[in-house]
């Protein structure tokens, strides 16, 4: 063994005789072994790299088929989903060596969210290429935390684990996380999370005396008494594997130099002190003195900068740190503040009590390091003036309102706002609507005929029509012949009042838009434009809007309110023509958007638009297929007096539309929804969603940017501070999803979070000076 040996940092080669095996090793092996889920979640530099190396040999010695994924290079930033899912699928397929074009794989199955493409890829071509046991090492855990879709990435393992209980071949694969984190950091769900199905967590601890003697062996012939140099070693570094590794490269380094030859001649050290005092000078010289300038590699700093990560939480875990080193009893449980403090890896817990993890550690982050981190905080005076308070609740609220205006909040506004649409309750299907699908088999079922020809639109209109619907929505084109029959469909459409043909206004994707069939009166059409916000997400129902110039689409109003407009004039209801304000339909007002665009800017709503109020409901209304009518295998009971939509499924035809819920829906599905939130709206008195008055959310944002000038005007204490703005930032949200529950008025909660926020940084700010 040569000085080199010592490895600071990094995995140990396979071939290296100074790896220290330790009690981890043998049970991360045998659980993998089992096919247990395991875990490795400790502090870093503690070795979990080289475990995973040592362990995936082993295992693919028995003829286990093992690959490794790196979080920290998948998950760069701002990584999507269709990226973070299509890169691990690329590992897997270079990891396994599978024959197959991963691209080309990945994009055939374009039509599957990233999610379930990355689950089928793993279901088909894993389990069923790779043959005997598979384990999947998944390092850097950790570096998923910031991923909006990390419970999904977690929420995959549980899923594998669940289906060996119906499919055998899940039975043959298993994973093992490496990273600094704890469980509840990566998923909190407990529907969801794989923690508390059959796993297996190991704890990586320091090296015992017994363990490290592999580390003999690199000081022997370079020290007296190498055997009481490594426990001089150990009882500085506790066992900390990158530590003792540095100390023992350090004490070869140092006795290999000219100017320390004459060791062997000093009085201390001829009196059987040598090994314990060589060491402590290493130590001292080469660690403690000037620590941060001699931190290479950097350790020390790593720890330093996790512990003091998070203004609030560094004064809580600074003190509690101050009371493990003043040696009071402090029993280990799992708290988020111990578990902090031991992820930084400068506490263990021994005996059931957390301890300094090393000496190394307790002479650095000693008492006046701790006392330097706990300045005494100003405390905030009793004297502010009530008038500043008042000044700056209302600076704060005119600031927020003025940067809601200009849609800085929006992109969090969008988020709570769709989390209160999935928060509410399930209802029933539209039975108003019948969905005819075009579908793919459909189409191989009339000889790959697509686009799908006049002829066939016209002897399914026909098969419909027989059945007396109330009106009839075509979702396809019809803008140019297709095969035979155009004339006898022109004729047929001409002749039919209750048939809706679709268009589309020029927009800057196509800037000559669509045109209608021909010869149909613009009384009878409806644009088919649909409106996404900045995420590509649907959330609001455009109604109407003058036609731009020029345009072969002169339909003023939308296919879904032309649809809805006459089904409820049919059944009695008064409609009255709309205003730059409001619609009036029956008793029922739908308040356009562009008098209070809430979230959005003036600039986004343009036309009349509302809110779209989704159908809570796994499908929006009954469908069948376009086969099922030409055949005549529908209930005539599901097409009389009914709104019947017609439009194309087959996932090869791009018509996909993002939903608040994180679905992908069909252009089809997005009409029905959008027919059935007028029409509920009306016969039903389902509630309309919609934004206050702007007078109402300015005093609202003032109320809360208040409330923070009071409790700094009256309250202290550091303690009951915390305490106050937590109840406050908890009623923010809890008043606010009340409110949208039961009134369905959508309060912008993010502005009022930071109204809140900016008051008390403002008003603290002053009372410090």
């Amino acid at each position: 063994m040569t000085n080199d040996d010592y490895q600071v940092g990094g995995a140990l080669p396979l071939d290296a005789t100074n790896y220290v095996v330790r009690a981890a090793d043998q049970e991360l092996f045998q659980g993998l072994r089992g096919m247990r889920f395991c875990y490795v979640l400790n502090s870093r530099q503690m070795g979990k790299s080289s475990l995973l190396v040592r362990t995936m040999k082993r295992l693919q010695d028995q003829g286990f088929a093992c690959v490794e994924m790196e979080m920290r290079d998948i998950c760069s930033f701002q990584i999507t989903q269709e990226e973070f899912y299509g890169t691990m699928v690329s590992h897997l397929v270079s990891g396994f060596e599978l024959d197959l074009d991963e691209g080309e794989w990945w994009y055939r199955y374009g039509y599957l969210s990233p999610f379930d493409r990355f689950s089928k890829f793993v279901d088909e071509e894993v389990l069923g290429r790779v043959a005997g046991k598979i384990v999947i090492f998944i390092d850097e855990i950790d570096s998923i935390l910031n991923l909006e879709f990390k419970d999904d990435v977690l929420g995959f393992i549980r899923t594998c684990y669940n289906k060996r209980a119906t499919q055998q071949k899940y039975q043959r694969l298993t994973f093992a996380l490496l990273g600094v984190a704890t469980p509840s950091d990566l998923i909190a769900d407990n529907q969801r999370t794989p923690f508390n199905i059959d796993s297996l967590a190991i704890e990586l601890k320091g090296f015992t005396r017994e363990e490290a003697k592999p580390l003999v062996r690199g000081l022997e012939g370079k020290v007296p008494h190498p055997d009481a140099v490594l426990q001089a070693i150990l009882n500085w570094t506790g066992g900390q594997p990158f530590l003792t590794q540095k100390v023992c490269r350090l004490v070869c380094q140092t006795v290999g130099e000219e100017r320390h030859i004459d060791y062997l001649t000093k009085p201390a050290l001829l009196r059987g002190n040598y090994s314990q005092s060589l060491v402590d000078q290493v130590v001292r010289s080469h660690i403690l003195d000037n620590w941060l300038s001699q931190d290479h590699p950097e350790h020390l700093r790593t720890i330093r900068d996790r512990v003091l990560s998070g203004y609030q939480d560094k004064q809580w875990v600074l003190t509690l740190y101050h009371r493990i080193l003043k040696r009071k009893k402090v029993p280990a449980d799992e708290n988020n503040l111990q578990q902090q403090l031991r992820l930084s890896g400068l506490v263990v817990k021994r005996g059931g009590q957390l301890q300094v993890a090393n000496r190394i550690y307790a002479s650095v982050f000693d008492r006046h390091w701790v006392n330097q981190q706990l300045q005494p905080i100003p405390s905030p005076s009793l004297s502010l003036p009530w008038w500043r308070v008042i000044a700056a609740t209302v600076g704060v609220t005119v600031l927020v309102m003025g940067m809601r205006s200009l849609g800085v909040w929006q992109s969090w506004e969008f988020q709570t706002f769709d989390w209160f649409g999935r928060s509410r309750q399930s209802e029933e299907p539209d039975q108003r609507l019948l969905l005819v699908q075009v579908t793919r088999q459909d189409i191989a079922n009339l000889g790959n005929e697509y686009p799908l020809h006049d002829r066939t639109m016209r002897q399914l209109l026909q098969a419909l029509d027989q059945y007396q619907p109330q009106l009839i929505g075509l979702d396809i084109y019809r803008d140019r012949p297709e095969g035979k029959g155009q004339a006898e469909l022109i004729e047929y459409l001409k002749t039919r009042d209750r048939v809706i043909p679709i268009c589309t206004h020029p927009n800057h994707n196509d800037p000559e838009g669509i045109s209608p069939p021909p010869d149909i009166p613009r009384q009878r059409l409806g644009f088919s434009d649909v409106i996404t916000d900045s995420d590509s997400i649907v959330r609001r129902h455009l109604l109407a809007m003058n036609p731009p110039q020029p345009s072969n689409c002169s339909a003023y109003y939308a296919f879904s309110s032309q649809i809805a407009l006459r089904y409820l004039q049919n059944q009695g209801f008064s409609v009255e023509f709309p205003t730059a304000k409001q619609w009036q339909i029956g008793g029922i007002r739908f308040k356009i958007l562009n008098q209070n665009p809430g979230f959005y800017t003036a600039s986004q709503v343009k036309g009349h638009q509302i809110l779209l109020n989704y159908r809570r409901t796994k499908e929006i209304a009954p469908t069948v297929t376009l086969t099922q009518v030409l055949n005549h295998q529908v209930n005539p009971a599901l097409i009389q007096d009914k709104i019947i939509l017609i439009g194309v499924t087959d996932p090869s035809v791009k018509d996909y539309f993002k939903t608040p819920d994180n679905q992908d829906i069909r252009g089809l599905y997005l009409h029905a929804h959008k027919i059935s939130q007028l029409i509920s709206a009306v016969a039903d008195k389902r509630p309309i969603l919609q934004f206050p008055p702007w007078w109402i959310e300015s005093l609202w944002i003032g109320t809360w940017a208040l409330s923070a000038g009071l409790i700094n005007w009256r309250i202290s204490g550091l303690v009951y501070r915390v305490i106050a703005s937590g109840i406050i930032l908890i009623s923010i949200g809890g008043v606010s999803f009340i409110i949208f529950i039961t009134l369905h008025f959508f309060l912008p909660m993010t502005p009022f979070i930071f109204a809140y926020l900016i008051t008390n940084i403002f008003l603290w700010k002053r009372q410090s000076i």
